[in-house]
């Protein structure tokens, strides 16, 4: 599992629900009107239909000043593109240098199937590949402490003290109710993490040189999840958002990779 793909269906604008200009002479009307709609670039639409790329309205501006044409050998055009589906890795890569993609239909047909913005990767689908996830990782975590402990108050004082008391008083409640769980499933995330990178057996279980090491890769994971699991919260906004998105998902990756190299009796 090295890497992780996904589809972009329903996260990018169909191509014929775009906003597209044509070759030929540049409209002053209709660069002014996606200005004031705030479109920062569009699709290039050729004859029959044909999408040739993306330009700038900064650049479309320029040529309408000049009394220039746009023509497909026009420089400004972005003709970068990325498959409907592709893994989390070259999406992220695909954004470092650009604010939008065309999308391409997958396989040896290269239709241009949409647009697909910086704003697009903050749409609740995409979030749907991410959560579950990180609901696969907390499972696995959570699996591996109690296998490891018959008695949860082993790894219990790995916790901070308030975390113990929530831990305890849940597992006790739900005692009393005839539910009793492990008190391992009434821990957070963040506590899991902890735990795991408190206990040396643990940590090096899942194959990391230190525990600095193990705490570095796995303590970006509930920022993530915080992120991901309300909606409305803006995940990307800018290239740092990007940048943090490229570095937690690796380490998404990471951490399933080694989830996955572990005996299944662990």
């Amino acid at each position: 599992m090295s890497q992780i793909s996904i589809s972009l269906t329903g996260i990018y604008t169909p191509i014929n629900d775009c906003e597209g200009v044509h070759l030929g002479p540049v409209d002053s009307k209709v660069v002014e009107r996606l200005a004031r709609r705030r479109f920062d670039q569009v699709p290039v639409i050729g004859e029959n239909g044909r999408v040739h790329g993306i330009i700038g309205i900064d650049e479309l501006r320029r040529l309408c000043e000049r009394g220039e044409r746009l023509t497909i050998e026009n420089m400004a055009i972005e003709r970068t593109t990325i498959r409907e589906e592709l893994s989390f890795a070259q999406l992220l890569e695909a954004f470092q240098k650009r604010k939008a993609i065309l999308v391409t239909s997958i396989g040896t047909d290269t239709t241009t199937r949409g647009l697909l913005t910086i704003s697009d990767l903050n749409k609740p689908r995409l979030r749907t590949h991410i959560y579950p996830l990180l609901v696969e990782i907390e499972s696995k975590l959570a699996e591996i402490i109690s296998h490891h402990y018959d008695d949860p108050f082993e790894w219990l004082p790995h916790l901070a003290e308030n975390e113990q008391v929530q831990v305890v008083g849940n597992w006790q409640l739900a005692q009393k109710r005839s539910t009793d769980l492990n008190p391992v499933h009434y821990c957070t995330i963040t506590a899991l993490i902890r735990v795991v990178s408190a206990e040396s057996v643990l940590w090096k279980l899942l194959g990391y040189a230190s525990r600095k090491d193990g705490e570095k890769e796995l303590s970006t994971l509930p920022a993530l999840r915080n992120i991901v699991m309300h909606p409305v919260r803006m995940l990307i906004r800018d290239v740092n958002d990007l940048n943090r998105s490229t570095l937690f998902l690796q380490n998404v990756t990471d951490t399933l990779n080694r989830l996955s190299r572990l005996p299944d009796d662990d």
